[in-house]
């Protein structure tokens, strides 16, 4: 018995090459015209036209506002769908897709997750934002985050953040200085500018959660300071718990009964 062996060839085809071809796509199919993807972006239509027929590269900064207009990560601007990962959450140095940005500046980008539906590294805001999956469990503010991308991107998904009758999870983003921070002073001055009510407010304002600076509340757009959610009433409050910390043994117990629920679905 004899068996023919294939050897795989490997793929030659430049990420940046890509780049153009995959926004256009993505464009298309979302029935936008350059002008109007430029306007979505911030950016130049000329220069998008010209990473679009391949004959520019675009800066960091550029495909990240394209990415964002067209709802979905930077890493899939490069990284194809045909891209073989093995399955894997995230990719090894060395075997990640990497795009070269800008004109001769030498900046690389690598996709560090796979960039796929259902990964829950990539997140579920943009599958929420374009109708593929229709509900969630998840933090208020991704929620209020894809509504809103909804809302600019007019792709007629009703998007609503509600808080379980049982209450919920609280969870504290916290700013520390690690003890052998070779500059600690930079640290401080950092935290002391995020601590600012008017940069405090952006932050609300952009991602939607709510916020410890009292003084910053006159900052914050009227119908996100509004919003149950973003700003739980006092009731809402009472039902909430604050996560500790767990042992070995719960932790385990958790793992099987999550890995027991998605296989039985």
């Amino acid at each position: 018995m004899t068996a023919a062996v294939r050897k795989k060839e490997k793929r030659v085809q430049r990420a940046e090459s890509r780049v153009g071809l995959k926004m256009k796509h993505m464009r298309l199919l979302k029935g936008l015209t350059l002008k109007k993807l430029a306007s979505l972006a911030h950016c130049s239509e000329s220069m998008l036209s010209r990473v679009e027929n391949g004959s520019a590269n675009p800066s960091i900064k550029t495909m990240h506002r394209v990415a964002l207009a067209l709802n979905m990560p930077v890493s899939g601007l490069f990284q194809g769908a045909d891209d073989e990962d093995g399955g894997n959450v995230v990719l090894r140095q060395g075997e990640r897709p990497t795009v070269e940005a800008g004109q001769g500046k030498g900046h690389k980008l690598e996709a560090l997750i796979p960039s796929r539906s259902g990964n829950l590294l990539s997140g579920y805001i943009n599958d929420m934002a374009n109708g593929s999956i229709c509900v969630a469990l998840g933090w208020s503010g991704d929620i209020n985050i894809a509504r809103q991308r909804a809302i600019d991107g007019k792709t007629g998904q009703k998007i609503e953040a509600l808080i379980p009758k049982n209450g919920g999870i609280l969870f504290f983003d916290v700013m520390v200085i690690p003890a052998d921070a070779p500059h600690p002073e930079n640290a401080h001055k950092f935290i002391d500018y995020i601590m600012r009510p008017e940069v405090h407010a952006g932050l609300t304002n952009k991602v939607f959660y709510a916020n410890p600076n009292k003084e910053s509340k006159k900052f914050i757009k009227p119908e996100v300071a509004a919003n149950p959610t973003v700003f739980p009433s006092d009731a809402d409050m009472a039902k909430m718990a604050a996560p500790d910390a767990i042992n070995n043994d719960l932790r385990r117990t958790m793992t099987r009964m999550y890995t027991s629920f998605k296989t039985g679905l």
